[in-house]
């Protein structure tokens, strides 16, 4: 699938981009479609290992080009259904898992944004780690005067993000509570070491999914 980055409100957005400012952005990329397929599938984007082969395969995002009219990069990648097989998603939010396949890494970027940007989003797929990591691309801006546009050219609706939207992301996580450290009293059901996951049997509840890291 195609996607385009646009950047554009300096003098430096001509067609080109520097290597450096190009390396950062392909970074950030890459760290938010990773803590976005990692909420998706494990609940937290907080596991920041080295990647597999098979999530370095999932989450390959390529340039194919650069165009003028401001400086407008072209970006492809696959969906996750022709990179990703026998994973098992968050057991807590399967209606997203069945969406997945159809999905690719600039997708769940371009989600990711648009969940921070509106008001109304729940929110349920950001966490503190992800929110740092969009907060983070603010990076690759130049000044205030620039703009940066993601599309999939109609198939999704276009973000445009500036600078002073980065503030909301900082605001959103400092209202997410800090993990508590609590005590469960029960009893261990299931411990797959293939998928790092357990399920726990508390007294008196419904049981407890969750995956180690």
């Amino acid at each position: 699938m195609e996607y385009d980055i646009k950047l554009a409100g300096t003098p430096f957005d001509d067609g080109a981009i520097d290597l450096d400012r190009l390396e950062l952005l392909a970074q950030y990329l890459h760290d938010i479609a990773k803590g976005a397929l990692q909420m998706r599938m494990l609940g937290t984007s907080a596991n920041r290992g080295r990647d597999t082969k098979q999530s370095a395969r999932a989450l390959n995002i390529r340039l194919r080009g650069l165009s003028t009219g401001s400086t407008v990069l072209h970006l492809e990648c696959r969906p996750f259904r022709e990179t990703l097989s026998g994973v098992q998603g968050n057991l807590f939010h399967q209606e997203i898992i069945q969406r997945l396949p159809d999905q690719t890494p600039m997708s769940l970027i371009m989600e990711s944004f648009q969940d921070a940007l509106n008001p109304q989003s729940s929110g349920e797929m950001l966490d503190k780690y992800l929110l740092q990591d969009l907060q983070g691309f603010k990076k690759v801006f130049l000044n205030e005067a620039q703009t940066l546009q993601l599309s999939n050219r109609g198939s999704l609706p276009e973000i445009e993000l500036r600078l002073q939207d980065f503030q909301r992301f900082k605001q959103i996580e400092d209202k997410i509570p800090q993990p508590q450290m609590v005590v469960i009293s029960g009893q261990v059901e299931e411990l797959k070491f293939s998928k790092a996951k357990v399920t726990f049997i508390p007294k008196q509840r419904p049981r407890l999914y969750w995956f180690l890291r």
